[in-house]
């Protein structure tokens, strides 16, 4: 094989060309263009009289050199020289090869380049119907030429062939070999000689020149397919070269599986396994997504070649289409789709309907669903703002409108489409924002009698006990939020129907079922929606009013105005001009600002100096003294390091400078190629981002842009170093603007296109940021309460003033050393051990004796107060005031709940698939909800009973699907979560605890039933442990003593039958002190209260 890559050696000899057609009278011809030796042979053939062509093969057979090929077509020859002699040659040359027999054998051997020409100019005219013999029509004989074209063509030829600096003959045999082997058969017999080169054992070798064939292989594909037109050019030259329509539906069959199927996917990604071989591979054909994308956009510039008559064409692109649907990245592909077809230049309606009308019903729904997701992440905002009721009417508007007007072009009248998005509005397990409901309503609203369907659909709903009492409340809250957007629209189109509505019995029924739960935000929903459809239909004097102060806070007012929300239908052109808006950049000049500011104070002092001299006051010299010690005298500087090269153009001394504005930061984050901007940029953005926490609105306006360039930072991040500090500035974000930032990132979590390892830094991040939030100082994070550079220098005190008025120093020194973070597996193993302790050290105490029998010295006890006290003292100082609602709305809820639905199996998801229940990944999860609990803790009452039917619903959805609960990752992360679940809840006491007996007291029953039967060994040997167990303190007033203990000596887990026992144990008292209570009230006697 070494003998492929040697450079083919032709033969241009004209003088023994001349010689051996001695019969024939030689003229010069002058050639106006600068031809190459090939194209002087042919014109000196043409040139004679009348001797027969097949002489030329004759001679080149005894040669040696190989039959002349024929690819010399018409765009090899110039326009001005169409008519001249050369171009009457080469149709004689073209002559000579009679059948694909013989242009088989003389590409077998190694053809000169006339040969060649001679050969693919006998292919094209085939293709071009000029004879019979077709290289795009599957047959023996163009198996045989396509396999030797591919397997010694391409390898000798292609090199130079693909050259920018080939001559005008080799471009042209470039652009009539793409042409014969730009269809089905020439794709597939290419894509096969990849796959033979993959199986061969010396392509892993080092040096070995397969690896050379391969790379030119992948390139010679490479030029075949990466192009807008692959699909358009197939589906037209299946059609024209094929004549029987059996034989057109089995070729085409063929193409879907190879573009659609998966099949040209999985040979490059098994090439790019072997790391001498992925270097060879292009990123699109490496990356699913990038391939769906590209097929995506291959598939609409297809349907807008084709006209409305071709029916057979639209349904052999629907096919493709169809299996495309079935691509782990579809929505890349629907994505492409309709973004080429109507964002373009042009709405193109007509294509897009009629493709889709050719697909069946479940996968135009498919197709419906995926155009929502996507529009929605791209036009439409993910979240929610409570603070002010009236911005809701108006943001949002035109993209809502926009994103409507592409919904209602694409269902045109579709009744199963209509029928799919009422199902969508009233279905809890759906995942729309509360924009994509908007723009769905409003499309319903222009369709006769469809909103009194969705209102009382959902209105049923809404009323139902089970939905109560079983759903998530993120579920709750998006059918509220249809129920009172849907009653707006439909009283200001018939407020006979909303009057008739607000009689009916599903209506009072909602509002009883509601005020009747025993969950508070589900007592508020009812509240809310009842006073919203009561100031609609009836007098002011008349209206239903529930007089508690949560009817009158700001959520509550929001919630009011959605009855209010009026969208219009748009135009597409909206989103066209949005997505162009998203991507412009910042252009603020503030440094310029500063500047102006400063000016006045220049002037008036520059007015004091010059003023008139009042009076002359003597000094004594102990007052001037004084007022030099304020001179602060500065050595002399040391001297500049040595250059590191001697030749001065070799040094780079353009040094990164760190950025002083936010804006600043995420455009050196965005810096490529320049790892050192970004590692300093890194190294600034955590204290940059905590001092502009508070102090203009520069952060608020750039946060998202921000976080966003983080957690997509790629550059360095094998650094870990760089690592660190990406992570500590995602928390000095989420630390900044919790009750923004903590919704974004659980959206992104769940919606973003981020790899493992990015999914996890969020994780992380919520983790971290809710301990800092709430004031706990854990080693190795930063702290709320210690701030870096937490005043922008103009608002600081002088060092002279800060030792006097300042307890602490306002900011920390450039040198103090930085910590690595804390990982959520040492934080969640900590709380196990803090958790189980209690327990383990009474079962100790049980075994030892009274503990009147125990000796304790006071001075250990006196200095552990001392320590708790000043632990709690700090902490009010650093903690909002809202933090438990901060905590749980915007930080937990979010992640349970959405988490819940999808383990539940609402959103179609499965679970081999899905990387967000990657076993390792669900445990990271789950630990986060741990570590946030915890910092919950017990004095969130009014949180708590919501936290607990959420975390309850998610870990019996888990127990419900056995292939992830069973897993050795996520069974202890689940009992941890359970055990600190019961714990926050007895800790808390009062009604919690008992709400948490009467209310979810069956499915806590359940789980407990289903540990009993793993600890019994039913189903222990299926799930072994992942750590070794960790001793446990026996003495209890040793552990006093170390009540500040971080945590750093429980830093391996528990097996989980430890913790499985230590549930037990708990609710066993739980449960007791229940039963008590009850029996109590039944005999008159009291019991044991909570």
């Amino acid at each position: 094989m070494d003998d492929l890559l040697k450079p083919v050696k032709t033969v241009r000899n004209v003088k023994s060309n001349i010689e051996k057609f001695e019969t024939l009278s030689l003229r010069e011809q002058q050639s106006k263009n600068d031809l190459t030796s090939t194209r002087k042979i042919l014109s000196e053939i043409s040139s004679g009289s009348g001797a027969p062509l097949n002489v030329l093969g004759e001679s080149a057979e005894e040669e040696g050199s190989g039959v002349a090929d024929d690819h010399v077509t018409k765009d090899l020859i110039p326009s001005e020289d169409r008519q001249s002699p050369e171009r009457d040659s080469l149709q004689r040359i073209d002559g000579s090869i009679s059948s694909p027999e013989h242009a088989f054998e003389i590409l077998k051997q190694q053809p000169t380049e006339e040969s060649f020409a001679a050969v693919m100019q006998y292919l094209e005219d085939g293709i071009h119907k000029k004879h019979h013999f077709s290289l795009h029509v599957p047959s023996a004989s163009s198996a045989q030429i396509l396999n030797v074209l591919v397997a010694n063509v391409v390898a000798d030829r292609w090199p130079i062939l693909k050259s920018n600096t080939a001559s005008k003959v080799d471009k042209s045999i470039r652009k009539s070999l793409l042409l014969c082997m730009s269809s089905v058969v020439g794709i597939g017999a290419v894509i096969a000689r990849i796959q033979s080169l993959l199986t061969s054992p010396q392509i892993s070798k080092a040096g070995f020149s397969q690896r050379i064939v391969f790379g030119e292989t992948v390139s010679f594909f490479g030029s075949i397919a990466f192009h807008k037109n692959l699909v358009r050019d197939l589906l037209e030259r299946t059609q024209s070269s094929v004549g029987r329509p059996g034989q057109e539906q089995v070729l085409w069959t063929e193409a879907t599986s190879l573009l659609a199927g998966s099949k040209i996917l999985n040979v490059f990604l098994e090439a790019s396994t072997t790391s001498e071989l992925k270097g060879e591979i292009p990123s699109w054909l490496q990356d699913p997504k990038e391939y769906c994308g590209w097929l995506g956009v291959n598939i609409a510039y297809a349907a807008i070649s084709l006209t409305s008559v071709t029916e057979d064409a639209w349904k052999m692109l629907a096919n493709l289409l169809k299996r495309a649907l079935s691509l782990s990245h579809k929505d890349a592909v629907v994505a492409e789709l309709y973004m080429q077809l109507l964002l373009g230049e042009k709405a193109l309606w007509t294509p897009l309907r009629l493709l889709c009308g050719y697909l069946p019903r479940l996968n135009q729904k498919t197709v419906l669903e995926i155009m929502l997701q996507d529009m929605s992440q791209k036009f439409l905002s993910t979240s929610r703002d409570k603070e002010d009721g009236a911005k809701l009417v108006i943001n949002g508007r035109d993209a809502v409108g926009g994103v409507a007007s592409i919904i209602s072009g694409f269902i045109s009248d579709n009744e199963y489409l209509e029928a799919q998005l009422i199902d969508w509005l009233t279905n809890t397990s759906s995942a729309h924002t509360l924009e994509t409901r908007r723009a769905m309503i409003l499309v319903l609203s222009s369709k006769e009698g469809k909103l009194p369907i969705l209102l009382e659909k959902s209105m049923k709903i809404f009323s139902d006990k089970l939905h109560i009492k079983h759903d998530s409340i993120l579920q709750q809250e998006a059918l509220a939020q249809v129920v009172l957007v849907t009653a707006g629209y439909l009283h200001r189109m018939k407020s006979q129907s909303m009057f008739e509505l607000s009689k009916s019995s599903s209506y009072l029924q909602a509002v009883s079922n509601r005020l009747a739960a025993s969950l508070p935000q589900a007592r508020f929903l009812g509240m809310v929606v009842g006073m919203a459809i009561s100031r609609l239909v009836d007098q002011p004097d008349k209206t239903m009013n529930f007089d508690v102060e949560e009817m009158q806070s700001q959520e509550a007012k929001w919630w009011f105005s959605l009855v209010s929300v009026e969208d219009a239908m748009g135009a597409v052109e909206v989103l066209r001009t949005l997505s162009t808006n998203t991507r412009r950049a910042t252009s603020q000049l503030i440094p310029q600002k500063r500047n102006a500011a400063q000016t006045p104070q220049r002037k008036r002092r520059a007015q004091a100096e010059t003023s008139k001299i009042i009076s002359i006051e003597e000094v004594d010299d102990d007052d001037s003294e004084s007022e030099d010690d304020d001179l602060i005298p500065y050595q002399k500087p040391d001297e500049d390091p040595e250059d590191s090269d001697e030749d001065p153009t070799l040094i780079n001394r353009s040094k990164p400078k760190a950025p002083v504005y936010v804006h600043d930061l995420v455009k050196s984050l965005n810096v490529v190629d320049k790892p050192e901007v970004v590692e300093m940029a890194l190294k600034t953005a955590p204290s940059l981002i905590r001092r502009k926490a508070h102090f203009g609105s520069e952060l608020s306006e750039n946060i998202i842009d921000l976080a966003s360039t983080l957690i997509n930072l790629q550059d360095g991040m094998s650094n870990l170093e760089l690592q660190e500090l990406r992570l500590q500035s995602l928390i000095a974000c989420l630390v900044s603007q919790p009750s923004r930032m903590g919704p974004w990132f659980a959206n992104m979590y769940f919606t973003g296109d981020f790899s493992l390892s990015q999914r996890a830094t969020i994780l992380t991040t919520i983790g971290l940021s809710s301990r800092e939030i709430a004031g706990h100082k854990d080693e190795g994070t930063p702290s709320a309460s210690q701030p870096v550079s937490p005043l922008p220098p103009s608002k600081q005190l002088p060092p002279h003033l800060a030792a006097v008025y300042q307890a602490q120093p306002q900011s920390q020194s450039p040198s103090q050393p930085q910590f690595s973070p804390m990982h959520l597996a040492t934080l969640t193993n900590t709380i196990q051990h803090t958790t189980l302790r209690p327990m383990t050290l009474a079962a100790a105490d049980a075994a030892t004796g009274p503990n009147i029998l125990k000796i304790r010295t006071f001075s250990s006890r006196m200095a552990v107060q001392e320590r708790s006290k000043a632990r709690t003292l700090e902490r009010s100082r650093v903690i909002p005031k809202d933090v438990h609602k901060l905590l749980a709305q915007d930080m937990y809820l979010p992640l349970c709940c959405r988490l819940s639905i999808l383990v539940s199996g609402g959103a179609g998801v499965s679970v081999k698939t899905n990387t967000l229940l990657e076993p390792q990944m669900l445990k990271l999860f789950l630990q986060t909800l741990t570590v946030v609990l915890t910092t919950l803790g017990p004095a969130a009452v009014v949180q708590l009973p919501a936290v607990n039917q959420e975390t309850l619903l998610l870990l019996m959805a888990l127990q419900r699907r056995g292939e992830l609960c069973m897993d050795a990752a996520v069974l202890p992360a689940m009992l941890t979560l359970l055990l600190v679940l019961l714990d926050v809840s007895v800790e808390a006491g009062g009604g919690v605890e008992e709400g948490l007996v009467r209310d979810h007291g069956d499915g806590f029953a359940e789980l407990v039933r289903w540990l009993a039967q793993l600890a019994d060994g039913q189903a222990a040997a299926r799930v072994p442990d992942e750590a070794p167990a960790k001793k446990v303190k026996k003495d209890r007033h040793d552990d006093d003593d170390d009540d500040d203990d971080d945590g750093s000596d429980a830093a391996d887990a528990m097996p989980w039958t430890v913790v499985a026992a230590g549930i037990q144990v708990k609710w066993f008292e739980v449960a007791s002190k229940f039963q008590a209570r009850m029996m109590g009230l039944v005999a008159g006697l009291g019991g044991d209260g909570f």
